[in-house]
């Protein structure tokens, strides 16, 4: 796929005629997204159709895949983080009809005439796919190992109460 996705698109023109897209869009610039991620340089791989369904819901649907590099927060060092997602959006035009809305979409709150950034739109759903906190697999990260030998015995752990004369010390203040 090497073809460049357009910078802004009419979703609700282009669902009226049933397009379709596919092409890629590069993380460089994804400003929101820059900050979780260790290197930014790849391509997002994106697929969207845009149309309406049989309950006369205005959607984009597709998917998106990428691998992003993310900051492993145990090992503080790059990882590869594979994501494919599925897009489904139904485009409303006031807040009131996302309620209205099938269950199989997220809602997209456009006015008639408005254009969107797909860049934007693919953002949103990389940051809704990123991991609360980005993790090397236990087998691979780096700091499995000292983590294991800093770790105390757990004999001694049970064994240690510093906090286990505080409760006679407040009976005594009462």
């Amino acid at each position: 796929m090497s073809n460049a996705l357009p910078d802004r698109v009419r979703p609700l023109e282009l669902a009226r005629t049933g397009t379709r897209m596919e092409g890629e869009l590069a993380l460089q610039g994804m400003d929101r997204l820059a900050p979780s991620l260790a290197r930014a340089g790849e391509q997002v791989q994106v697929w969207l159709h845009f149309g309406c369904d049989a309950q006369n819901v205005r959607y984009i649907r597709g998917r998106v895949t990428t691998t992003l590099e993310l900051t492993c927060q145990r090992c503080l060092e790059a990882m590869l983080f594979p994501v494919d997602i599925a897009v489904s959006l139904g485009i409303i035009g006031a807040a009131a009809e996302a309620e209205r809305l099938p269950g199989a979409y997220e809602p997209l709150l456009l006015d008639e005439s408005e254009s969107v950034s797909l860049k934007t739109v693919v953002e949103d759903e990389l940051l809704l796919a990123l991991p609360l906190v980005a993790l090397h697999d236990p087998s691979e990260c780096r700091a499995t190992e000292v983590l294991r030998r800093l770790r105390p015995e757990e004999g001694a752990r049970e064994g240690r109460r510093p906090f286990v004369g505080l409760a006679e010390l407040l009976k005594t203040r009462i």
